[in-house]
């Protein structure tokens, strides 16, 4: 399956506000992504989409794949980025 820059978008603000609102659920994206999304099962999150979450973007240089998300969260609570490859494109976006 394809994914749009709006699919991309609306999983990084799934995850933001849920990390915003619960700081041990924040902790444990950045400690174990694939235990932390399994809380997350009822939300509309596609099932084929591969989420990587991060600290810092920038200290990975290789491209994310087609079907990967990767979800910065960083210092600010209340802001990330997130990066995705459509096309052969990387893009980075601001929530």
């Amino acid at each position: 399956m394809a994914f749009c820059k709006d699919d991309f978008e609306k999983v990084s603000k799934i995850l933001l506000k849920k990390t915003c609102d619960d700081e041990e659920f924040r902790s444990l994206c950045l400690s174990d992504t694939e235990e932390a999304l399994k809380d997350l099962e009822d939300e509309d999150i596609p099932e084929d989409l591969n989420i990587k979450i991060v600290r810092n973007l920038d200290d990975h240089n290789n491209l994310p794949d087609e079907n990967e998300l990767w979800v910065e969260l960083g210092e600010e609570k209340f802001c990330c980025r997130y990066k995705f490859r459509n096309k052969g494109i990387c893009s980075t976006y601001m929530v």
